[in-house]
């Protein structure tokens, strides 16, 4: 079997998962609710047409020359993604943050389209680097993104996106001096901007100490301990039953480790590893015609895995309890959105690959 075709099976098979546990996790939630028209299948069908509108933009990006992409227009995408953040910050708050622009009835996240143009800008500036000051500018942007993703505020988003632009800058190669300057600066600020925001320092608090009985965090480590070996089984999660919140996007892992088990949820964390070293198989092969293709597919990989790792290591609370949603899997057009874009990128540089 071709790489390419491993990396469509992994994707289509994390697909299947997601629409399975999905429907499972929101069938009560939907019922219950009038917000969701009391319909069970409210996210189902939502989360059905991004996935087809997201293919639909995956093949086109696969098929198309992204070579001939100009830097001025991924440094415009970054410029509107700042735009878009600055925006969000005067939207309405929704329970308690500004991270959603809403037009009729859907509803996007910056955060998620300044990360893909993020990694798509840095990818191709820091392939033809010429001189020292080439790196200020997109260094520079990338920081302002950051920032204002961290005052919506979505600090595990805003950590989440640091950690690329470090993994991105030391895997470009950049001088080394440049890489540490920019992890201390981030280690200074971090602490200011948690203090500033008391639930993230009450959410640190609560993960260095015990965990509050019927919180979301032991509610989500009661299920995937109730899960066992093979697991309740699928349909019969009980923390779905609107004892975690935002258990669809969130915290759908603890959904797929107590109705699998730890069966499935090897399984999955499998597919996750899988589909990087897939990811990083692409960009080796494309060291020796194309370091923007070199960089980029690598990017794409790492941050799709690094975003599943999050994930996964919240819902056993390894870290503190932030929102991070599970590529592929978790609800969230957006998400969705970006990640099968960013995954026909990938793509894209494979079928190059094949033609060397």
């Amino acid at each position: 079997m071709k790489e390419l075709h491993r990396i469509y099976f992994i994707i289509i098979i994390l697909l299947v998962v997601g629409i399975v546990m999905l429907t499972s996790a929101t069938t009560f939630l939907g019922y219950q609710s009038k917000y969701f028209k009391n319909n069970p299948y409210y996210f189902l069908i939502k989360q059905s047409i991004w996935i087809m509108i997201s293919i639909l933009l995956a093949i086109m990006i696969s098929n198309i020359d992204i070579r001939r992409i100009s830097e001025k227009t991924f440094l415009t995408l970054m410029i509107l993604s700042i735009i878009l953040l600055i925006i969000v910050l005067f939207t309405k708050p929704i329970n308690g943050a500004k991270r959603w622009l809403r037009f009729s009835g859907f509803s996007i996240q910056p955060s998620e389209f300044a990360e893909m143009s993020m990694i798509l800008y840095l990818a191709k500036k820091f392939s033809n680097i010429k001189n020292h000051t080439d790196i200020i500018i997109p260094i520079l942007l990338s920081l302002i993104i950051i920032f204002l993703i961290a005052i919506e505020p979505n600090i595990s988003y805003a950590l989440t996106i640091m950690i690329l632009l470090l993994v991105i800058m030391i895997y470009s190669d950049l001088p080394t001096g440049d890489t540490l300057s920019i992890l201390l600066l981030s280690f200074i600020m971090m602490p200011f901007i948690i203090i500033r925001y008391p639930h993230a320092l009450m959410r640190i608090k609560m993960f260095f100490n015990k965990v509050p009985e019927q919180s979301q965090i032991s509610n989500s480590i009661l299920a995937i301990a109730n899960g066992g070996l093979l697991g309740r089984g699928i349909g019969s999660g009980q923390m779905k039953l609107l004892f975690i919140p935002e258990i669809q996007s969130d915290y759908i892992f603890t959904t797929i480790a107590e109705e699998t088990g730890f069966v499935g949820s090897m399984l999955v964390i499998i597919l996750y590893s899988y589909l990087f070293i897939l990811g990083k198989n692409v960009s080796t092969k494309a060291y020796g015609y194309s370091r923007f293709y070199y960089i980029l597919a690598f990017s794409i990989s790492f941050i799709i895995f690094l975003k599943a790792l999050f994930h996964i290591a919240i819902s056993l609370q390894v870290l503190p309890s932030t929102g991070v949603s599970l590529p592929l899997i978790s609800y969230g057009g957006t998400s969705m959105l970006i990640t099968l874009v960013l995954l026909g990128f990938l793509a894209n540089i494979e079928k190059e690959n094949e033609r060397y």
